[in-house]
């Protein structure tokens, strides 16, 4: 991730609870090591889930994802999941996360959000929030 301008780190320990018999990471709990790292990201930036919410009546959902899984994490290794945003448009963002142990690529992720306000329709996402996002844009190196 090195071409972006701000990367957001949130690390993690794998549990027993997160992992097979053979203490190998079950596929599918990479998605909730990102939601986590997703949800802090947000609170980090000032706008957690709650907030925007409270402030909007608006929330964010995964319209898509693309998944892909390199190594394995294990039992009680040591996870941090850097997030950066690829795209940011009016109503989503497209963020690129990658699970990491130490400086071994794990899985690495492209997920788009879609921003909703109450009733489910598409809505535009706040300037106040936007702005915020804008560091953590991908810059392109020349």
């Amino acid at each position: 991730m090195s071409k972006s301008s701000l990367i957001h780190s949130f690390g993690l320990s794998v549990y027993y609870e997160d992992t097979d018999a053979e203490g190998i990471v079950y596929y599918a709990n990479y998605l909730k090591f990102v939601e986590r790292a997703r949800s802090e990201f947000l609170r980090d930036i000032g706008w957690p889930p709650s907030k925007i919410w409270h402030e909007f009546r608006d929330y964010w959902v995964v319209k898509n994802c693309n998944i892909d899984y390199r190594k394995p994490a294990k039992l009680e290794d040591w996870l941090t999941v850097h997030t950066s945003i690829e795209k940011l448009h009016s109503a989503s963002m497209i963020l690129r996360q990658e699970v990491v142990r130490g400086d071994e690529l794990l899985t690495s992720l492209s997920i788009r959000l879609a921003y909703l306000h109450e009733n489910g329709q598409i809505a535009k996402i706040p300037q106040a929030i936007s702005a915020l996002m804008v560091p953590y844009l991908f810059a392109e190196s020349s």
